[in-house]
């Protein structure tokens, strides 16, 4: 038959039931088992060793020896004679042997002398903590019954030496083991719980630097977002002039090493107005403001207040891109925006009013902010800024008028910013 191995929880268990099997087989009226071996030690299914055969062979001799019928009432009583006659302390030795055989498996250890060899041997490997309950066990060797301890003894030295409780088993070891393990489990569930939260934290803030917040709602929910037409809203295109003539003369590392430096500048200068990033390609950084979120009429002041200030911080990025120039481009009218795709999805603007932005960018002069007549017009009446015509410029697509447009902001110093006025 395969044998089975066991860790030593399980088998000092076992030693603790067959302690307890025999300390109640001494306080029973049978007083001693008689034929104690690992043989008589069996395991039932809540895994609790239990002792078997205790007395019943020796009593079954000693009744037919003596012509005793246990139905008799006299016979009843020889029975517990018979018993009375038995010393418990004789099971002792053989219980020692069968606690041996549990830990060790092997039934070469006959004498206290073999069991400390065996200790020896095993010295790396038991715990310090079993060093009473071995030598409770080498007592019980002892060939004088009357120097042997009691079951009992056994008993309470097993239980203090295993650190458990007289009234335990397997099982209830178990229990506690899964209620540890229970409590283990709730505590890494509240951590990553809250890992989890700090997670989807960040990526909530990260998909806001990428969508607007109700599409990112619409998204999580299920469903496509769908496009939405803006009455008035004002755009913004700006770009780096000279960039082209520097590129071909510059590593693509220190190219992407001075647009993320600018970037990074410009994104700090978007968080202080109210105005979306809509998104950069190559040189160019593309905002609006009034969209998504609309603002009534204030598109236009947040736009050109933004303007002004990418304008002095790109003035002051110290880089080796001497020959580059900051300009943009900006003006208002209606447009539809909307979602684009479910794989890397974007935010994404439609209209004419993208296409005239983009050519008055196109044919701004460098160091200059450049607005339409139609953004032009808001920002005059909001008394917080000078306008200055520029003279006519021919935009394909776009009706020109003659001047120059310049503005400022009150209270400040004045930024030469020129706009192309057009219908």
């Amino acid at each position: 038959m395969a044998r089975m191995t066991v860790d030593f929880d399980l088998q000092f268990a076992f030693i603790l039931d067959i302690l307890r099997g025999l300390r109640a087989v001494h306080r029973s009226p049978v007083k001693y088992h008689g034929n104690l071996t690992i043989h008589c030690c069996l395991i039932d299914k809540h895994f609790t060793a239990k002792i078997g055969r205790a007395g019943f062979q020796r009593l079954e001799q000693r009744l037919k020896h003596n012509d005793i019928v246990v139905d008799d009432p006299q016979g009843q009583q020889a029975v517990y004679d018979v018993l009375d006659d038995e010393d418990p302390k004789h099971d002792i030795q053989a219980v020692a042997f069968v606690l041996i055989y549990i830990m060790a498996h092997e039934d070469i250890i006959k004498t206290a002398d073999d069991l400390r060899r065996w200790r020896v041997e095993q010295d790396n490997q038991l715990p310090r903590r079993l060093n009473p309950m071995f030598s409770v066990i080498e007592a019980s060797l002892n060939p004088s019954a009357s120097e042997r301890p009691s079951a009992a003894r056994l008993l309470i030295t097993c239980t203090e030496a295993m650190d458990r409780t007289e009234g335990s088993n397997f099982m209830e070891k178990v229990i506690r083991r899964l209620g540890t393990y229970t409590d283990e489990l709730d505590r890494q569930v509240a951590t990553r719980t809250l890992q989890l939260i700090d997670e989807q934290r960040r990526c909530d803030l990260l998909l806001r630097e990428m969508l607007p917040v109700t599409v990112i709602g619409e998204l999580r929910s299920g469903t496509i977002p769908k496009p939405e037409m803006f009455d008035l809203a004002t755009l913004m295109f700006t770009e780096i002039g000279g960039f082209l003539n520097v590129l071909a003369l510059t590593e693509p590392k220190d190219v992407l090493l001075f647009l993320n430096e600018v970037y990074m500048a410009f994104d700090k200068a978007v968080d202080l107005f109210d105005v979306y990033k809509v998104e950069t390609i190559k040189d160019s950084y593309m905002v609006v403001s009034g969209i998504p979120i609309r603002n009534g009429t204030e598109h236009a002041q947040e736009i050109c207040g933004l303007a002004t200030r990418l304008l002095r911080t790109y003035s002051s990025i110290q880089t080796s891109f001497n020959d580059t120039a900051f300009r943009a481009g900006v003006h208002t009218g209606r447009c539809a925006a909307g979602v684009v795709g479910l794989k890397v999805p974007r935010y994404c603007l439609f209209g004419d009013t993208i296409n005239t932005a983009s050519r008055i960018l196109m044919y701004g002069a460098d160091s200059r902010v450049h607005l339409s007549s139609a953004t032009a017009e808001l920002i005059v009446k909001t008394s917080k800024y000078q306008v200055e015509e520029r003279g006519a410029q021919r935009c394909a697509g776009i009706v020109h008028y003659p001047g120059e447009i310049s503005w400022k902001r009150k209270n400040s110093q004045t930024v030469k910013c020129h706009a192309t006025p057009s219908q």
